[in-house]
């Protein structure tokens, strides 16, 4: 349960609301598209570039919501973090950095 100011009646009783609850925030985050983390064996992994090579990093998670995942650990903001084409990647894999 939940309680609202609802002065104007703009909610009544049966109405549905969809809404975004912020429960905690991070300020200087590092946040990932959800999609890209790769989950194995309970741990988690993303692909990075590094001198043209496809890296396989394992990395710690912070907040999540629907789309986007904090990086707490194994992840700076300088890294070329790998966001199409992961699917096929083998750690070591030779890739060519097109943006």
């Amino acid at each position: 349960k939940i309680l609202i100011d609802n002065k104007q009646l703009k909610l009544r009783p049966g109405m549905f609301v969809k809404a975004d609850i912020v429960v905690d925030k991070a300020d200087s985050a590092i946040v990932i598209p959800k999609e890209v983390v790769i989950s194995r064996r309970n741990r988690k992994y993303v692909y990075i570039v590094e001198r043209n090579t496809a890296i396989l990093r394992d990395i710690q998670t912070g907040l999540e919501d629907e789309d986007n995942i904090e990086v707490v650990q194994g992840l700076n903001e300088n890294d070329n973090l790998i966001i199409r084409g992961y699917e096929t990647l083998r750690e070591n894999s030779r890739v060519k950095v097109l943006k």
